[in-house]
């Protein structure tokens, strides 16, 4: 009979505590930089231990009553984890809303409508972020793990339901819940080994990837009471071992291992502890229990909320600082303190008795309206399965639906929160850019028309060719056999334009059908994100396979000139490659063969009567998400021309001059004097914002400079008006 389960041990642990307290300072110490490498595996050793916990008390359950209550279990998870997150939630974004431009505040809306849906983990995946190497990190982009987490528990109380309804002994009862906990483990930890190598960002959030943790904590549960009669000189072993590789893994394995095979060490030692460790009076045991880290792990749900938001935050104003870590470190003990004392152990204790008058009232009342067992049953059985599906139809439109669902522009036009676009400015002449550029360089506030532009830097003010739904810009490993092209002019023109590249060729378009389309041009335009034109092999996800794909997408770039019979080819790309060639040629090696790459690039597209001209993306920046803020200066914002740039910009000249000595049409457009005055580079110029990001040029800005391009092309002598 059920009501013949051995009880799990007692549901609370002070070693458990100590495991915890060592995984939160793991994880605060690596997002403060301060030397654990591997700190994020806190995240997994958290995994192990909630599995653990949960399924015994689904069991402790199982063994008192002989059935599982699903609502009670779901208030139960209610009380433990939304009141905490939903004060952090909410201060995080009272402190973006006021502190940060609207589109980095929307980005956190966003995530705090994920999160509050349990799919944070899956919005962060269909966003594209990296947890490790995002240089604008939400705030809130914590709460992936857990959404995880909660998705896990809205299928397993369901698993213990079935294996109780199934089993009915004892010993059955726990077959079963052991045996899907092993299927789980072993299926989740193929598909992390497969995805931490094809897709290393999305495998870091995906529930798939993550199960084999909290599935091995369940397991463990499972089997602890069969391991307590060990020898205690094989626990002490156990646990010693368990507690070594809980203290080593996050100072010698890197984060970027995670989940697997980088996990496995901490995961399997958090199960040694758990298995052997529990209640012993050998050292690592008493290690454990050690009253400061004791403190640490029951306020490690609070720590873990409050350190990201404060990190975050505060490095969006000013640059991480030893001093700035210890005052964050400080603001996050004294506020999980707070929180613990006053939300989480208020919201945990367990209503008040009631006398029994009120009591009898209540059974008479209960009594009149109670379903039969069955029906109950049935009943809590179909809303959590139907939980499992609205989270799961959450997820999937995350990752699948529209693209819109992850972009803030979206949400803030739809609340009427953005501004419409300002008139185009009157296109500078390069003189007068050049004074602006200088005048931005030494600006000590931003000026009004700048904020302005600030508060609306969507994605919405890239150039529509950007648009990843509307333009020409296309993901080479999805791309289709016939890509969508943008074209602007007259479509039966007898001069055309063409314009391709990576996603910075997309954001040269409004500049370049500015400059021709006025002279009886056509233009066309097609791009590839993170595709060169140049004909090397560059890997910038790390993959061998975007390399084959970015070739195809060159061939199907080229093909089109050729199509249309182009008169004029225009070229660029990002100085984001160099880098990533896989050669793995760095500096001048990298320089010969970026040189040699753009040479081929040249031949290729020779034709009688076609002019071939290399047009460089503005040097890489700061992304005004990242350095910008309401109380920021502009000289948060000032770059310099990196490296790269110089590398890049020598080849391709040298490229362009090679080609013309073999009686090819090529040029080099030496853009820099357009956005940097000496070693500066401000992020406006004028009333114009020069990037919307990083490295592509907003739409104000390139049309801006559609005259300046004329100007330049019209030297070249490569534009005959007709």
């Amino acid at each position: 009979m059920t009501s013949r389960l051995t009880t799990p041990p007692h549901k609370h642990h002070a070693e458990i505590d100590g495991i915890r307290g060592l995984a939160v300072s793991f994880v605060v110490l690596f997002h403060l930089g301060a030397g654990v490498r591997g700190g994020a595996v806190g995240v997994d050793i958290f995994f192990t231990i909630s599995g653990f916990v949960i399924t015994a008390a689904l069991l402790r359950e199982v063994a008192s009553t002989g059935r599982v209550s699903l609502p009670g279990f779901a208030a139960r998870r209610i009380r433990r984890l939304l009141p905490a997150a939903a004060v952090v939630t909410a201060a995080t974004l009272v402190a973006t809303g006021t502190l940060w431009f609207q589109p980095r505040f929307f980005q956190t809306i966003l995530d705090a409508f994920a999160a509050a849906t349990l799919v944070e983990n899956w919005h962060l995946i269909g966003a594209g972020a990296s947890y490790l190497h995002d240089p604008t990190p939400s705030p809130l982009q914590h709460l992936w793990s857990l959404a995880v987490e909660e998705q896990f528990y809205l299928a397993w109380p369901l698993v213990v339901v079935l294996a109780v309804v199934v089993g009915r002994s004892r010993r059955r009862i726990l077959l079963l819940v052991a045996g899907v906990a092993i299927l789980t483990t072993a299926v989740s930890i193929v598909v992390a080994a497969s995805l931490t190598v094809s897709s290393p960002n999305a495998s870091y959030f995906n529930t798939t990837t993550r199960l084999w943790e909290i599935a091995l904590g369940c397991l463990c549960c499972v089997a602890s009471n069969r391991l307590r009669h060990l020898p205690a000189t094989i626990r002490t072993w156990a646990s010693s071992a368990g507690v070594a590789l809980l203290v080593v893994t996050p100072l010698v394995v890197p984060s970027d291992s995670l989940p697997w095979p980088g996990a496995a060490p901490a995961v399997v030692g958090t199960a040694l502890v758990l298995l052997c460790g529990l209640g012993g009076s050998a050292l690592p045991s008493r290690a454990l229990r050690f009253a400061p880290l004791r403190w640490l792990g029951l306020r490690s749900y609070s720590l873990y909320l409050w350190h990201f938001p404060l990190i975050v935050v505060a490095t969006s104003a000013t640059d991480m600082t030893p001093a700035l870590a210890l005052a964050i470190a400080a603001a996050t003990l004294f506020l999980s303190a707070l929180t613990y004392r006053y939300i989480e152990v208020p919201f945990q204790r367990p209503r008040r008795a009631l006398s029994p008058d009120r009591t009898r009232n209540r059974t008479r009342t209960r009594t009149r309206t109670r379903l039969s067992p069955r029906a109950t049953a049935i009943t809590a059985m179909a809303a959590s399965t139907t939980a499992v599906l609205v989270v799961g139809c959450f997820a999937v439109a995350q990752v699948r639906g529209p693209g819109k669902l992850g972009d803030p522009a979206f949400a803030a036009s739809t609340l009427g929160l953005i501004d419409p676009a300002p008139p185009p400015s009157t296109p500078p002449t390069l003189d007068e850019l050049r004074r602006q550029l200088t005048k931005a360089s030494a600006a000590r506030f931003w000026p009004a028309e700048i904020r302005s532009q600030l508060d609306s830097a969507f994605t919405s003010r890239l150039p529509p060719a950007m648009d990843n739904d509307s333009g020409c810009r296309h993901n080479p490993v999805e791309s289709t056999q016939i890509p969508r092209t943008c074209t602007w002019g007259d479509p039966k023109a007898s001069r055309r334009a063409v314009v391709i590249g990576d996603s910075s060729a997309a954001a040269w378009t409004p500049a370049v059908a500015g400059a021709l389309v006025p002279l009886g041009w056509r233009v066309d335009a097609l791009s590839f994100s993170g595709c060169s034109f140049v004909s090397v092999s560059a890997t910038p996800t790390g993959q061998p396979w975007f390399a084959k794909a970015c070739r195809a997408s060159r061939d199907t770039m080229f093909r089109l000139a050729r199509q249309l019979s182009a008169d004029l080819v225009l070229l660029s790309d990002s100085t984001n490659l160099l880098p990533f060639l896989e050669s793995g040629a760095q500096r001048d090696a990298a320089e010969r063969e970026w040189r040699d790459g753009t040479t081929e690039t040249l031949r290729a597209l020779d034709a009688p009567d076609r002019a071939l001209v290399l047009l460089p993306a503005p040097p890489k920046g700061p992304s005004p998400a990242i350095c910008t803020t309401r109380l920021s200066a502009p000289s948060a914002c000032l770059a310099s021309p990196p490296s790269n740039y110089h590398l890049k910009r020598d080849a391709e000249s040298k490229a362009a001059a090679a080609a013309r000595k073999t009686g090819v049409d090529a040029h080099y457009i030496d853009t820099l004097p357009w956005f940097c005055t000496g070693t500066r580079c401000p992020l406006f110029a004028g009333t114009n914002l020069i990037r919307a990001d990083a490295s592509h040029l907003s739409e104000r800005m390139s049309r801006a400079l559609s005259d300046i391009l004329r100007e330049a092309l019209d030297r070249l002598d490569v534009v005959p008006r007709r």
